[in-house]
């Protein structure tokens, strides 16, 4: 199916998190050569977001910008902050959000992690298209680590739903979906991370312009999703410093299973945290730098493993009868 008659506008967006240089660095690179992204059907704009936490190196200036745009942050034109009013102004650029005819039609943001996720999709839980272009990424990056994670799906996910999919830059277009990669250290450049973003931008772009054009590319119906199913807490003391680390044992093991018993934490006493949830939840995130801050949502994620259709969304348990 098509769009419509006009060119289906689609942002990539990168420096939602300051110090998060590769996508800083993609965006950067297509406003020089714009021919890079340049695709039939398609109108594609590059967006730096967080203009002021890039020059600072930081993730933020004031508040998290992937947390303010939720509906009531967008409506409160009251709350000061560099962030709440860059949100604002994106928001007027690329959005409105829930307009009947936003400015744009998909919104491509790039983001790292301190954390090995490999190159994972964070979708939304109703948006089909941006599902099935990233089941079309996984599909033409066969060796690469690639996972979809659906954010705020289940109910254990609603304590952090304006951390996840209510809140985030991608929601204020018609579609969207954030690009992480990882392991990459905050304000760090590597060579291997950035071909991987630029891969899957690409790959994303390729299958948008076919998608506009009314004859997107075939991909399954059925596929592996991830989702998020709440956090594992971090411990902080008065001053908000952890009072926790990651146990050596879980670091690098995202998206494995974990059982109860299995040591997640270790305190600065020396006393270690176990595992207390259900059996065949994965981590996600695990020792992402970014939640140590409150402001960004606290702990190493958990997630469901699941099978969703493409079309229509519906997600079911993953069995181990059922297996992709």
């Amino acid at each position: 199916m098509a769009c419509d008659s006009r060119s289906f506008r689609v942002a990539v967006t990168g420096g939602t998190h300051g110090n998060e240089y590769t996508g800083v660095w993609c965006v950067k690179k297509f406003r020089a050569n714009p021919e890079l992204v340049k695709r039939p059907n398609l109108d594609v704009v590059s967006v730096l977001n967080n203009l002021k936490a890039i020059d600072m190196n930081k993730r933020f200036v004031d508040s998290d910008l992937n947390r303010a745009f939720s509906r009531a942050a967008l409506e409160d034109h009251e709350h000061g902050g560099y962030e709440h009013n860059r949100a604002q102004t994106l928001n007027n650029l690329l959005g409105p959000k829930g307009s009947a005819q936003p400015k744009t039609d998909f919104i491509m943001d790039l983001h790292t992690s301190t954390a090995n996720v490999g190159l994972t999709f964070c979708l939304t839980p109703s948006d089909s298209l941006a599902m099935r272009c990233a089941t079309y990424v996984k599909q033409k990056m066969p060796d690469a680590p690639v996972y979809l994670l659906v954010e705020g799906a289940t109910e254990g996910a609603t304590a952090v739903a304006d951390m996840t999919g209510a809140g985030a830059l991608m929601t204020i277009a018609r579609h969207g979906l954030e690009v992480e990669v990882g392991p990459v250290a905050q304000g760090l450049l590597r060579d291997e991370t950035l071909q991987l973003m630029e891969a899957a931008i690409h790959h994303c772009l390729d299958y948008l312009s076919r998608y506009a054009a009314g004859a997107p590319p075939a991909v399954p119906l059925h596929t592996q999703v991830y989702c998020d199913e709440g956090k594992i807490p971090w411990e902080l003391d008065a001053a908000g410093f952890p009072t926790s680390c990651t146990h050596r044992a879980l670091q690098d093991r995202d998206y494995k299973p974990l059982k109860r018993g299995d040591p997640v934490l270790r305190h600065i006493d020396g006393r270690e945290k176990f595992y207390e949830g259900e059996d065949g939840l994965v981590p996600v995130f695990v020792n992402e730098a970014g939640y140590y801050n409150k402001a960004s949502g606290l702990g190493i994620g958990l997630a469901r493993i699941m099978t969703i259709n493409t079309e229509t969304m519906e997600r079911k348990r993953l069995t181990p009868a059922s297996k992709l």
